[in-house]
């Protein structure tokens, strides 16, 4: 299984909506989806479920364009946006009701998913009595009663406990060790941290960020020198691609740190400072200002 988002574009009038985003998505891959209001999210996730058509690009699963091929959402996707449930009925009859409407079934029973989602012992109590984490949880075993090889969650672990979230996080990660694609979104950088395999974030319409988790951790080291850092200087023997910034030197490896650091001062630079960063830190920046730059 293989989502492609290729190039899309949506406006709303003159709002750009979506510009240009790709990206893809494979089997077994936990993708986190990251940005504040209005950074394009909900947007994408309504063009990859094909409630909103009329974008430019293409979305393609298995290699066919869902706008063609519209049938392949119900036969192999999943979606949890905001779980709606007749609430004068069971848990057990809500999902009995739904069971029967499904395509693909996954041939997990009602009382597996039930137990799955930590619901067994209220699986008789109408859905109307439910706390707010039990109907997430009720929404999110939507999702196990198809054989879905592609899955969106929408903010599953919004206003949940601990113990729920935790619950929600060993779902996803059930979904994932099944071959599941998973994409879910999230304002909460410790979601993306702790379960998924890379991170895509968000900012008026754009992808800015796209890389996996072990990236997003790595560390990199700033130096800084007494004057400008020359075009002419010659670093070609540097193993690592560097980027120079009139007095600094950003690298990735320790032990590239201290080859430039015998280099730089036999060329008569003198060290000023020298500082480390992840582009986690970037992101929490990024997170906690709203997407202002």
């Amino acid at each position: 299984m293989e989502i492609k988002v290729e190039n899309i574009e949506k406006f709303y009038g003159k709002n750009h909506a979506l510009h240009n985003v790709s990206f893809s998505l494979k089997s077994g891959e936990i993708v986190g989806l990251l940005g504040h209001n209005g950074a394009g999210k909900s947007t994408l996730i309504k063009c990859i479920m094909n409630v909103i058509k009329s974008y430019k690009g293409k979305i393609l699963i298995d290699g066919k364009d869902i706008k063609k091929h519209q049938e392949i959402i119900a036969e192999e996707c999943g979606f949890l946006l905001e779980p709606s449930f007749c609430d004068y009925l069971s848990a057990y009859d809500n999902l009995k009701l739904l069971e029967e409407i499904t395509i693909n079934r996954s041939g997990y029973s009602v009382d597996d998913i039930l137990t799955m989602v930590s619901l067994k012992n209220a699986s008789d109590k109408k859905v109307g009595e439910f706390s707010f984490g039990m109907r997430q949880r009720l929404g999110l075993a939507q999702v196990f009663l198809a054989d879905s090889h592609f899955v969106i969650l929408d903010e599953p672990t919004v206003g949940l406990d601990p113990i729920g979230i935790d619950i929600i996080k060993s779902l996803i990660l059930k979904l994932s060790k099944a071959g599941t694609a998973v994409l879910f979104s999230s304002h909460q950088i410790s979601d993306v941290f702790e379960i998924c395999t890379r991170a895509i974030v968000m900012n008026s319409g754009e992808i800015v960020y796209d890389d996996t988790i072990d990236h997003l951790i790595k560390k990199k080291y700033k130096l800084f020198f007494d004057r400008p850092v020359s075009d002419e200087l010659d670093l070609s023997h540097v193993t690592e691609d560097i980027v120079i910034q009139e007095n600094e030197i950003m690298v990735n490896h320790i032990e590239t740190v201290t080859s430039l650091m015998n280099d730089m001062t036999v060329s008569g630079f003198k060290i000023i400072d020298i500082d480390t960063e992840e582009s986690l830190d970037y992101l929490k920046s990024y997170m906690n200002t709203g997407g202002k730059k």
